[in-house]
């Protein structure tokens, strides 16, 4: 909004109910809701606004005419209580519909651009939202709302600006959609890594310049492997001792770490089982799903843990396996994929048992390859992860930047230019 000491020429400061109205919908009782048919009509509630739009998609349905309360395509809906109290939709669904109880409708009073009304009310959204949030429970009144303070530009330039901010907010979405896209395309790239990385195509211009061909051995995980065990839960309730030994559960395991958000329980050493022992750089696995096959490398912060039994671990032979490389391939997936794939149609909890953990076929080239492949998986998703460090930040200013084209909007600044080559029209 523009200064309070400055006006532009042909701009009026008005209260926003000199604008527009807000008129307050219907409460429709829940005798009223009926299964959606072809004679009934949706009900538009709160939770029917999302990213601007509103929608009878998921409404419920009634039979009840509630005269007065009909909506009308475009008209601009907002949400007057609740915890979403502020956000806007534009009306998209089918008529005749109606307009719920705490769901206001904006309405033009006299001449006025309905895009134009949009926009000021989405530059408005902030500020309604703070205006909402007097007491515990978030709620705004029509009257706050008519009552906020508004520099109105003339028909004319609200026509322009409507066109203009239309065309810009458009390219801001392109480019926001663009972005958001992007991380699914790493998600595929880290995937193809992996893939490469498990069959030897990673490392196959490596091996053409040492001029050796490829030389893998395939074996059960338990014969190169020093330990694949799963854990085990202690009896009774031994986390209020004072222990020691940190005791993870697969709540623990978030995106391929140790997450200590979820700070880990502590046992005694009484309570401590030598089977269910882990040690850093051990590699983790969860074992009981939905979802299935969690991995994670135990980190250096304790000496030892103990974890449950819903957890194996994988203790590489230093001699045979380098612990990232079958931290990698684990992540690859395929082991969790052919698992699921003969689980398929399973009802309720599914397992890994053990004894496919120890009988899981390990592609296992020579260990100054497995080096290279590990060096290699590093690399590109070092590259991946800073590009989407970038993405991340750009689209934080993206998400900005429909504010500060709003504001330069309402300051007059996105409409210099055309006050300057249409004074006729001001």
């Amino acid at each position: 909004m523009m200064k309070e000491d400055v006006l532009l020429e042909g701009w009026e400061k008005t209260k926003l109910g000199k604008y527009l109205y807000l008129k307050n919908g219907y409460a429709f009782k829940k005798t009223d809701y009926v299964e959606k048919s072809k004679h009934s009509y949706p009900i538009i509630r709160i939770s029917d606004i999302n990213n601007f739009t509103a929608t009878d998609k998921n409404a419920i349905h009634t039979n009840y005419i509630a005269k007065g309360f009909e909506l009308e395509k475009n008209d601009l809906l907002i949400a007057m209580s609740g915890a979403t109290t502020g956000k806007l939709g534009v009306y998209k669904g089918n008529i005749p519909a109606y307009q719920n109880q705490r769901v206001g409708n904006l309405k033009l009073i006299g001449k006025g651009d309905s895009q134009f009304r949009n926009y000021l009310m989405l530059s408005l959204q902030e500020l309604i939202e703070k205006l909402a949030y007097g007491g515990a429970q978030p709620n705004i009144s029509g009257k706050i709302i008519e009552d906020i303070d508004i520099n109105l530009p003339p028909l004319p330039e609200q026509q322009y600006l409507s066109q203009k901010l239309t065309a810009l907010l458009d390219e801001v979405v392109q480019t926001k959609q663009r972005l958001e896209a992007i991380p699914a395309l790493l998600k595929q790239f880290r995937q193809s890594v992996l893939a490469d990385a498990v069959s030897g195509r990673l490392t196959e211009a490596w091996r053409n310049t040492k001029g050796i061909k490829k030389n893998w051995k395939y074996e059960k995980a338990q014969n190169i492997c020093d330990k694949v065990q799963s854990g085990s839960t202690p009896r009774g309730n031994p986390f209020g001792k004072n222990g020691t030994i940190p005791f993870l559960k697969v709540y623990n395991i978030v995106n391929q770490t140790i997450n200590f958000d979820y700070k880990p329980q502590f046992i005694t050493i009484e309570d401590h089982s030598k089977r269910s022992t882990a040690l850093p750089n051990d590699i983790l696995m969860n074992i009981v799903g939905p979802p299935l096959g969690k991995i994670a490398i135990l980190t250096e912060q304790y000496s030892e843990w103990n974890i449950n039994q819903a957890i194996t671990l994988f203790r590489v032979n230093k001699e045979i396996l380098n612990y990232k490389y079958l931290y990698f391939l684990l992540c690859e997936g395929s082991f969790i994929r052919e698992i699921e794939h003969n689980l398929k149609g399973s009802v309720g909890q599914v397992n890994i048992s053990l004894s496919q953990c120890r009988d899981m076929i390990i592609p296992t080239p020579p260990l100054e390859e497995q080096t290279q492949i590990v060096q290699k998986v590093e690399t590109y998703f070092a590259l991946a992860d800073e590009i989407e460090t970038q993405v991340n930040a750009a689209l934080e200013n993206v998400n900005l930047l429909t504010q500060s084209i709003l504001a330069k909007a309402f300051s007059g600044e996105l409409s210099a230019e055309w006050r300057k080559e249409n004074s006729q029209l001001i």
